[in-house]
Parts: C-alpha cells; structure tokens; sequence
C-alpha cells in the first residue's frame, strides 16, 4: 500500500534511448521527485537530492507469455523500496514485442500519490512524441519546464495552521464530531494478521449501466466518484440498519493552478 504503481504500454516506434532520455529530463525538471528522507537528531527530515543520471533498467518479455510479464510486473510493484536517504522512485522499462513495450513507474506514498503518476506520465509522453519526431541533432533544443516545488504546497499548509481560518475550521468540526458514529464496512476483520500488500475489489461495470452513469453525471454536473460513494452509503444503510454512516474518503487536496501542476504527496482523507 504504501507504493504508487502504474504502467504505461508504449504500441509503435519503441527507442529504449529515447525512452531513457525523456525519463531523464523528467526527473530533473521535478524536484519534488527528488525528495528524500533522512534522520537528523533521530527526527526524520526531508530535502531534495541534487539530480543524478539512473539509468532506468531494461527487461526483454520477447520471448515469454503476458503472465510472465504481468508476474514480473506483480512482483515489482510489491518490492519494499529502502526508505533513509535513497530514491523514492523506480523506473522500469521493458519490451513485449517488436514495436510494443513500456515504462513501469512506482513511487513512494511519502512524495507521490494518484494525480503525482499522472503527470510523470503525460510529461514523460510529451517528452518521448517530441524526441521521436526531431533528428539528433534537434535533441538539445528540445526542453521542459521545470515542475513547481511541493515546497510551495508545505508553506500553504504552515501558513493555514497559523490562520483564524484553521481555528473556526477546527471548531466547526469538533463540534460536529462530538457525536460522531462508528466507521462503517462491509465486512468485519477478525484476522490479526496485517500484510503491507494492498488487495483491491475490481468490478466491471456493463455498457448500460456505464452510460446510464455518465447520463446521471451530465444531467446533475456531479463526479461520478459522488454517485458511487452515495451508492455505497446507500448499502451500508441497507446491510448494517443504521442512518448515521462514517466512511473515509480521500480528497484530491489541490486547490489551485500551480499545485496540480505538482507532483507530491497531496490526497487527504
């Protein structure tokens, strides 16, 4: 649970250098992915590494089956990444076939979360379409702006904490919660056993049901992440009896232009 993994298929011209150079200025132009942890004092701090070429490993599935790729990918994404003073990051590239590969991105939960993988990847895709289409010697006019610093999102926060606006927020809420129901869940746990590896419940949903969502969603300008979350509280109600419901939920947390330009551990529960 504590990595953020996704894979991207690359179908087409596959150049594992230029693959390798677009993850390159990537991670240069990110600070924030070039923060690490260290223990000062016993107390855990953070800083931003200087930048340094890591050439990403490479891995041939040429000549295996899609299960052995996906047991490879599995086993990757699951791998414990060294916490004090190392990369929070890894990048993997690999190769399916001819012209089909890709690149396996993880990153640690402290300096990354959903939206942070979305935007390694539309700037790694940005970077790899604009250096296949150049000739060499266009490579070095070929850039990217440097991402903003999640330095920028933690002085936000010191500055909110310290404002007349956390204490009525505080207020407001510990009042409200002063009565506050037992979490809900599907199903209780009686096992002790506790494993870091995070098992998701995937459901397919059919075509009907997928427009008559969107529809929905159109019709009353909601998220459709509302309208499951509203039907999830609706069986919760049904199976457990109960009007009052306490479901966790996590928030995108990005509240302006600049931070969802930003990589970095935003989501808030």
């Amino acid at each position: 649970m504590n990595n953020i993994c996704a894979t991207m298929r690359i179908r087409g011209r596959f150049d594992i250098a230029l693959i390798q150079k677009s993850l390159s200025m990537v991670i240069e132009a990110d600070s924030s992915l070039r923060t690490r942890i260290v223990f000062v004092d016993d107390v855990p701090r953070q800083y931003c590494a200087e930048y340094a070429e890591i050439p990403a490993p490479f891995f041939d599935f040429t000549m295996t089956n899609q299960n052995g790729f996906h047991q490879w990918e599995a086993a990757v994404t699951r791998d414990l990444m060294p916490l004090i003073d190392s990369p929070l990051y890894y990048f993997a590239i690999f190769k399916l076939g001819e012209n089909d590969g890709g690149l396996l991105i993880k990153t640690h939960h402290l300096i990354s979360d959903g939206w942070s993988q979305v935007l390694i990847g539309n700037r790694f895709s940005e970077l790899y379409l604009k250096l296949l289409s150049a000739s060499p010697e266009q490579y070095a006019e070929i850039t990217i702006d440097s991402a903003p610093s999640y330095i920028g999102h933690i002085k936000t926060e010191q500055k909110y904490l310290s404002s007349s606006a956390y204490q009525r927020d505080c207020d407001f809420w510990n009042k409200k919660l002063e009565d506050r129901p037992e979490p809900a869940t599907i199903k209780n746990c009686l096992s002790a056993s506790v494993s870091p590896v995070g098992q998701r419940k995937t459901f397919e949903l059919s075509e009907l049901l997928n427009h008559a969502i969107f529809r929905f969603c159109s019709t009353y300008r909601v998220a459709p992440f509302s309208v499951i979350y509203m039907a999830l509280a609706i069986y919760l109600n049904r199976i457990s009896g109960k009007d009052r419901l306490c479901i966790g939920v996590p928030i995108f947390n990005r509240t302006n232009y600049t931070e969802k330009l930003t990589t970095g551990m935003f989501v808030s529960t």
